[in-house]
């Protein structure tokens, strides 16, 4: 059995390291912690992918913010967390759970042994809502989510970006003449062509970012925290990932993705659909230019160099 890997974030230091240091007092098991003091590193941290569980203080007052609980199911709905309260009142305990605490804890109230079962317990819960979740979320073929996991999570990654202002970007990628790869090389090959795609976004963007196969050809990933100038070393290392994928390949032909960016600021309203749309129909025009266009909240495009055809 793999430790259990256990980030709290209270803004009440010593109280943190109390809970920190209880579990590390349980006979037999393996436990790891870590302790921060505010939303924003703890958010930093779970970016990072360690952890197993999430052990949330509720001692914040954000008044122009959604409550802490709230940004860390949106940003990483996949980690379990548990609420300490503290006070015992059903009102909020409630109140946590219906937005998505796995369990409602009071402080000062539990052991190391009831603190570690609850982890446990939380940690199965979240693992089997995780797979019905998958079920329905997910593009069996990439392991990216499809377009109903896209349009379900990004809404609430937006939501956060606006009320933090916290600036954002969509990259919009389309992969390039599948449809000649189907009808000359049958769609196994197609759907290898596909899969490696799924790869290069993989490889080019963070594991906290959405990334989405959100039909035939079409893929889309929201990024936030993204500065301006960080745009075109995406860019960069789209076409590089691009072209070592090509370089290893052995198939008679050669992937090409066109893509374009689109910027959004903290605190701009944005319509998922209607942005998707826009770049659709920049992806596709005739010229094939994707030239930039100007929208609230758009910022640049771009289009990545397309390599040849299919041969023949």
């Amino acid at each position: 059995m793999h430790s259990i890997r256990i980030l709290i974030i209270d803004d009440n230091p010593a109280e943190a390291l109390l809970y920190g240091q209880m579990l590390k007092t349980v006979p037999d098991e393996d436990v790891e912690f870590m302790v921060t003091t505010t939303l924003d590193l703890g958010l930093e941290q779970l970016a990072g992918g360690r952890f197993d569980l999430a052990l949330l203080g509720l001692g914040w007052r954000h008044e122009a913010a959604p409550p802490p609980l709230v940004q860390v199911r949106d940003l990483f709905p996949e980690i379990p967390v548990i609420v300490l309260g503290d006070t015992d009142d059903r009102t909020m305990a409630l109140a946590a759970v219906r937005q998505g605490a796995q369990d409602y804890l009071v402080k000062g109230t539990v052991t190391s042994k009831s603190l570690l079962r609850a982890f446990r317990y939380a940690i199965e819960r979240q693992r089997q809502l995780t797979i019905l979740r998958e079920m329905s979320l997910i593009d069996p073929l990439t392991g990216l989510y499809n377009r109903r996991g896209f349009f379900t999570l990004a809404e609430g990654h937006i939501r956060v970006a606006q009320r933090c202002r916290r600036s954002y970007v969509m990259v919009c990628a389309d992969l390039d003449r599948l449809a000649e790869v189907n009808d000359r090389y049958g769609h196994g090959e197609g759907d290898r062509a596909i899969v490696t795609t799924a790869q290069i976004l993989r490889g080019t963007f963070r594991q906290s970012d959405l990334m989405a196969r959100i039909g035939g050809d079409e893929f889309v990933v929201l990024a936030l925290d993204v500065q301006q100038e960080a745009e075109e070393l995406l860019r960069q290392r789209l076409e590089e990932y691009t072209a070592e994928a090509n370089a290893r390949s052995r198939a008679a032909y050669r992937l090409s993705l066109r893509t374009w960016i689109a910027r959004m600021e903290g605190g701009e309203a944005v319509d998922v659909g209607e942005l998707l749309a826009r770049a659709d129909r920049e992806l596709h025009r005739p010229d094939g230019s994707g030239g930039e266009a100007r929208a609230p909240a758009l910022v640049s495009a771009m289009n990545a160099a397309a390599p040849p055809a299919p041969p023949g």
